[in-house]
């Protein structure tokens, strides 16, 4: 009987870590891209975008701004681990890149290009 009480306990001590470790977790993701989403803001404040041609749809306009990677991913990193979770965030990060705002492809050129 105390033996399988020590093992009740156990599983209860090791199953309130596991959910406090994802809750740490979850904090520091969700800091991270704070930080990196003023920091984006900060660097695109005073650019001025100017207006693309999408040789995909034709749309006429400002692009928006995408990165590289998958969201679900990245979640699935942070919940394994803070190093991989990190990494793949920064990588992320460092991979912005225009799209069309209409269909999202990346073949955009500025109105200007011969």
């Amino acid at each position: 009987m105390q033996n399988q009480l020590d093992w009740v306990d156990f599983v209860l001590r090791s199953l309130n870590f596991i959910i406090l470790l994802s809750l740490l977790v979850l904090v520091l993701y969700a800091l991270i891209k704070l930080i990196s989403h003023i920091r984006k803001r900060k660097s695109l404040r005073g650019l001025h975008l100017a207006r693309m041609v999408c040789k995909t749809c034709g749309h006429i306009g400002q692009p928006d701004i995408s990165m590289r990677g998958n969201l679900a991913l990245e979640i699935l990193l942070w919940l394994c681990g803070i190093v991989p979770g990190v990494v793949y965030t920064l990588w992320r990060e460092q991979n912005l890149f225009e799209v069309c705002s209409m269909c999202r492809g990346k073949s955009i050129i500025p109105m200007d290009s011969p």
